[in-house]
């Protein structure tokens, strides 16, 4: 590992802290911290014509709201999946345009015009793969823009895919944090259900990260 790596390892425990408050939580964010008992699901990649529906039709039965992280591209291709995540209510940020990392800037404009030629108008964005630099940071903050990371990470996409054996347990979760699952894979939709009971069990309310940002602990 050399020194840069070890610096960021060292320095992000630090960074988190810091914007999990506002006010930097208004322009990274992988946490909030708050006393409430509250946890915001997310959902990445979508819409996917096969997938997303079973997630849409889980959330739908615990009358749940989420936010779902949406490509461009997949817009473009299931627009009527896209309108359905729009119509019961859920909240949308932007992914990118196709889960690429190459000129992340000029995908954050092409997918917000997509989504505002529907309608749809958001300020929050997640890096695929959370690959943010330094320089699209300082370019999402001027444009106005809330980079929204995650602090649990089911892994769902790569164990799905073979490439893992594990994520975090549902029983990790803990108030504040920022749940990272994909609309995209048949691991999501199966183990949803699970993961919301034990967010019951646990009595967290589970919501979309404008809900959770809501409930943030002030600065001193």
């Amino acid at each position: 590992m050399g020194l840069r790596e070890r610096m960021r390892q060292l320095l992000k425990p630090a960074i988190v802290k810091l914007c999990s408050r506002s006010p930097a939580m208004s322009r990274l964010c992988w946490r909030v911290d708050t006393r409430e008992k509250r946890v915001a699901l997310t959902f990445d990649d979508g819409p996917h014509p096969e997938h997303t529906p079973p997630v849409l039709d889980i959330l739908g039965e615990h009358a749940l709201h989420a936010t779902f992280f949406v490509l461009g591209a997949e817009i473009e291709r299931h627009g009527e999946i896209f309108d359905r995540i729009v119509r019961e209510g859920h909240h949308i940020g932007n992914h990118g345009y196709d889960h690429s990392i190459e000129d992340l800037p000029g995908q954050i404009v092409r997918t917000d015009e997509i989504l505002s030629r529907l309608g749809v108008h958001t300020r929050f964005f997640r890096p695929p793969y959370g690959a943010i630099t330094p320089k699209v940071l300082l370019w999402t903050m001027w444009h106005g823009y809330s980079t929204a990371m995650w602090s649990h990470d089911s892994r769902d996409s790569l164990r799905d895919q073979g490439k893992l054996s594990a994520g975090q347990a549902p029983d990790e979760v803990v108030p504040g944090d920022i749940v990272l699952m994909h609309d995209d894979n048949v691991t999501c939709h199966r183990e949803l259900r699970d993961f919301l009971e034990v967010a019951r069990q646990k009595n967290l309310e589970l919501g979309t990260l404008p809900q959770l940002m809501d409930v943030a602990l002030l600065p001193p």
